[in-house]
């Protein structure tokens, strides 16, 4: 189907995301060939789209996260394999304009040299410009991004750009698949710089269009500023770096200092007690190093990521890892640990060689959960999170793995507006190893009560 379009969703987290960019994406005119939604987790037991989606979709599964990198060259092949000719790839928190496609479109189909054509991207939190176009500045290879902050204007012709933002890229498939896709490698992150400087250097054009508009959220998959963030962002542009920095000598002077940086910023967030992000920095520097790449942890590295919600291997390995910290926590069937990771407001794992050995599940106020413990805190407190359990893997103790949770947990209770976070701990049997920790922690006694037979003290840690 020579010129026809199909539109990629990748879909990972938030389902409400991804329903309001499927569903923005049925407005376009005219209308795509086939529109896809790349399922980058498991698939859930239940439809994976409501009704009025359904029926006008096709689910494409990837059996598990494969990172944008995986997922996106999953969805190009199966474009390709229906004979379509271009591909528009959305990230589930974006919502186009109905006229966005047609005008990319227009636009990069008038030049056959056109691999790849970027709209402008509009913030959805502020209305502002996010990126209109953009470069790779060396020697730090960072990308650029024009006009950002600045109010919306009427956007002029399309444009000749040295990068664009991987968000809503329309993409050529001849000359992407030729060219292998997205290095996986990446996973996230810095990948849509190495496609532009690659299909660059291999002779085609990289076209912006400013008067198609698509706006976006962010970071919403990994949250701005988050650990994982921060590891892919320096892991990954240390890699684009060595791959296509123009100076060797002031790439590597560049990689010195922004190493030097981050480890004085690693020792900072330990100060403050935000060592999750501290961790991420440094395995970013060391998994660097060692060409480790890909997603952060599969090959051995510890690290903390939210749960993996709607897989099943996941959720019974942390329910076994659960049963072995009975009765420091209280033994549960699999589908409360199931609907554990439908309310809890943080539910952190921390990772290793693709194995869960530690998890934290944390819960607002207003979660629809009827245990005694955290309903005594919601009968006096108004802002709290509250720690219902904590488990790690017995021959992973003593290396630092509650405390990193912890730190976590605080620094999100935080940004989340609580003024505490809370938990218990049993006095009948007498947990002295908890009791000892969470006072190294800053918590508190505030109370004490029987709950299931055993008296417990109910502990506070203000922020």
């Amino acid at each position: 189907m020579s010129g026809a379009v199909a539109v990629a969703v990748l879909h990972h987290g938030d389902r409400a995301l991804t329903e309001a960019c499927l569903r923005s994406s049925l407005a376009i005119e005219p209308p795509p060939a086939m529109r896809i939604v790349l399922w980058n987790e498991p698939l859930p037991a239940g439809p994976p789209l409501p009704a009025d989606l359904a029926g006008r979709v096709e689910v494409v599964e990837a059996g598990r996260n494969r990172g944008f990198t995986g997922g996106a060259n999953l969805a190009a092949r199966a474009a390709a394999a229906r004979g379509v000719e271009w591909l528009w790839l959305l990230s589930n928190d974006t919502v186009v304009a109905p006229d966005a496609l047609a005008i990319l479109l227009g636009a990069a189909a008038a030049d056959p040299a056109v691999a790849l054509a970027g709209p402008r991207i509009i913030s959805a939190s502020d209305g502002r410009i996010w990126h209109d176009g953009g470069e790779i500045l060396w020697p730090e290879g960072r990308p650029s991004a024009e006009g950002y902050g600045a109010p919306v204007t009427p956007g002029g012709d399309a444009r000749t750009t040295g990068f664009v933002c991987g968000c809503a890229p329309l993409i050529r498939l001849a000359p992407f698949l030729a060219l292998g896709g997205f290095d996986e490698r990446y996973f996230l992150y810095y990948e849509d710089a190495d496609l532009s400087l690659r299909l660059a250097r291999a002779g085609h054009r990289l076209l912006h269009a400013p008067r198609a508009e698509v706006r976006h959220i962010g970071a919403a998959t990994t949250g701005e500023g988050s650990p994982e963030s921060r590891y892919y962002q320096l892991r990954n542009r240390r890699l684009l770096r060595d791959r296509h920095a123009p100076d060797r000598a002031e790439a590597e002077r560049a990689a010195r200092n922004e190493a030097r940086a981050a480890r004085r910023r690693a020792f900072r967030l330990r100060l403050v007690g935000r060592s999750a992000e501290a961790y991420a920095l440094r395995d970013a520097l060391a998994d660097h190093a060692a060409a480790r790449f890909g997603r952060r942890g599969a090959a051995g590295a510890p690290h903390l990521r939210p749960v993996h919600a709607n897989d099943p291997e996941e959720l019974a390995a942390l329910l076994a890892l659960n049963r072995a910290n009975v009765p420091a926590v209280g033994e549960i069937p699999l589908e409360r640990m199931a609907r554990f990771a439908e309310i809890a407001a943080e539910f952190p794992v921390i990772e290793e060689g693709g194995d869960p050995i530690a998890f934290l599940i944390a819960l607002e106020p207003d979660a629809d959960y009827d245990s005694p413990n955290f309903l005594w805190f919601r009968e006096r407190r108004e802002r709290f999170l509250y720690v219902d359990r904590l488990a790690v893997a017995s021959e992973h103790r003593r290396r630092g793995l509650g405390r990193a949770l912890y730190d976590h947990i605080i620094e999100r209770a935080r940004a989340r507006g609580h003024s505490t976070v809370v938990c218990e701990v049993n006095l009948e049997p007498r947990n002295d190893v908890s009791l000892s920790f969470h006072e190294s922690q800053g918590f508190r006694e505030v109370g004490q009560a029987k709950a299931k037979g055993h008296l417990v003290a109910y502990l506070e840690r203000p922020i």
